[in-house]
């Protein structure tokens, strides 16, 4: 079942999966089977758009976004608030882009995702644990965060892996409290 205002960029549209079972059965891998997430992403070059999400364990979820070589996951314009998790973007795939986003309010991570990702005009605020956590990616060692704010997180305004060896460039981006 499409949800509305989400855009699907891609040759792989029959792969995504947008709005599952609350159960998660169209999801494989035991760990994630009880997970209800409101867009899931498991193809090639999807764009996610002018949403707002709320009320799931996780907003958006991509595993990998399919590992095809200079494929990407785009969640941009979006409002991701009251889930547990903001975003949830896992595995080894390409870069990921979060552009325009409003990521507040969520009892946990505001956004979680391998390293390489973009970010672009992100207000990552009030979540309860860490704004942005990136995870250690060998792949994609260089992240950009522009013109962003993230502020007044529990945790971490940005965690950067354990023993990552990746690069962070900031550019006019304000962490705070």
């Amino acid at each position: 079942v499409c949800v509305p205002g989400a855009k699907l960029v891609g040759s792989s549209v029959k792969r995504t999966i947008l709005r599952p079972e609350t159960d998660g059965t169209a999801m494989s891998g035991s760990a994630y089977k009880t997970w209800n997430f409101a867009v899931g992403i498991f193809a090639p070059d999807v764009t996610v758009s002018n949403l707002t999400i709320r009320s799931a364990f996780v907003g958006v979820y991509a595993w990998s976004a399919s590992e095809v070589a200079g494929a990407r996951a785009t969640v941009a314009a979006c409002n991701l608030r009251e889930n547990v998790h903001g975003i949830v973007m896992q595995g080894n795939g390409p870069r990921n882009a979060y552009s325009h986003l409003q990521v507040r309010d969520n009892a946990c991570y505001g956004i979680s995702t391998v390293s390489g990702a973009a970010f672009d005009n992100l207000l990552v605020a009030d979540n309860g644990g860490t704004g942005i956590y990136q995870h250690s990616n060998s792949q994609r060692p260089t992240s950009g965060v522009v013109n962003c704010t993230v502020v007044d997180n529990g945790g971490w305004g940005w965690y950067n892996g354990e023993g990552s060896p990746n690069t962070v460039r900031f550019i006019n981006t304000i962490f705070g409290g």
